[in-house]
């Protein structure tokens, strides 16, 4: 038996960003190890039990590198040193200060650097999902390395060329999560409907709506949207199958359409969107949604965000073909070398 930590909270938000992350690692490991068996547990739940049962390996993915990872975040085992071989990869941080602190005020604390330093002895370097983090555990002094976020890559997809659009009938507008960007979402949506008339128009909501994502579905309507749900399984993210382009705040949003070889332009809203910003490989077509100056949400973010679209309709998102070979570069020198070493029962 093996297992996968999912981070994806079915009984919360039904993020199914967490979902595709979880998904992306299972076919990854199959595509380069096997028919591997593997049981899904959800992160905040002790795993002594399955140990003591029997467990080859546990893998990770979006495994968090932020305060109080252990025991809170990841339960894990009541003594780590009992854990299986352990594969943590694609890693995160969520620092819910940043919009106030940024990074620069973010401090760990010492049972969580001994955490980290614990893991990185018996399992190696963090593979981390942006430049950003590994960046800030190089500041403490904790082994890491660029791995890119799960999401992105899908084997099937890999070295395939991008061929844009010739036209937009169908556009899709990710909702932000946090209420501060309500102003500029409302201006978003209202450029949108003024450019693409004809084009058929979704919003789509990538988790459990809040109250501010449901007021910002509402004013979607006005302007002709269609409201899609699509929270949930990774499986729900098909829909964008049939969508020519992504504008919008969800991080695995942009990155499904990445994913498809498809154009999309990203309002990068929080520390995760904005670690994909500050990549460079994966930074062209993000936009902050918010002012570095004071993290205070940027009116002129819609703006750029509606020029960087409308330009890559033009040129057919010329600016995209660099992200693409990142992506593939990624995958050929980091992502299946390391999948292809690990080790299951």
């Amino acid at each position: 038996m093996n297992l996968l930590l999912t981070t994806y909270p079915a009984h919360k938000s039904r993020n199914v960003g967490d979902s595709l992350i979880s998904k992306s690692a299972e076919a990854l490991v199959h595509t380069h190890c096997g028919d591997v068996p593997i049981t899904t547990v959800f992160r905040e739940q002790p795993i002594d039990d399955y140990v003591s049962q029997g467990v080859g390996a546990i893998i990770a993915p979006g495994f968090s590198v932020a305060n109080a990872t252990y025991p809170s975040t990841f339960a894990l085992t009541r003594d780590l040193h009992t854990l299986p071989p352990f594969y943590p990869v694609g890693c995160a941080i969520q620092h819910a200060d940043f919009l106030h602190t940024g990074l620069d005020g973010f401090r760990y604390d010492q049972p969580t650097l001994d955490v980290l330093n614990l893991i990185v002895k018996r399992s190696g370097a963090f593979p981390c999902r942006d430049q950003l983090i590994v960046d800030l555990l190089a500041k403490f002094d904790i082994p890491s390395y660029y791995f890119g976020d799960l999401g992105l890559f899908d084997p099937e997809q890999i070295g395939r060329p991008f061929v844009a659009p010739k036209r937009i009938d169908s556009l899709v507008f990710t909702i932000a999560h946090s209420p501060r960007y309500a102003a500029q979402s409302a201006e978003m949506l209202e450029h949108l409907a003024r450019a693409f008339p004809e084009a058929r128009r979704y919003a789509a909501h990538h988790s459990v709506p809040n109250s501010s994502a449901r007021a910002i579905a509402d004013i979607a309507l006005t302007h002709g949207f269609e409201i899609v749900e699509l929270a949930g399984s990774a499986e729900n993210l098909s829909f964008y199958d049939n969508v020519d382009v992504h504008i919008g705040y969800r991080l695995h949003g942009h990155i499904s359409f990445l994913r498809r070889r498809k154009p999309s332009v990203l309002l990068a809203e929080d520390i995760r969107s904005f670690g994909f910003y500050s990549t460079e490989g994966t930074q062209p077509n993000c936009i902050p949604a918010f002012r570095l100056s004071d993290f205070a949400a940027d009116p002129g973010s819609s703006a750029t965000a509606m020029t960087a679209l409308l330009t890559g309709i033009e040129d057919g998102f010329s600016s995209l073909n660099s992200v693409f070979s990142f992506v593939d570069t990624t995958y050929k020198n980091v992502v299946s070398p390391y999948f292809s070493n690990l080790k299951f029962a």
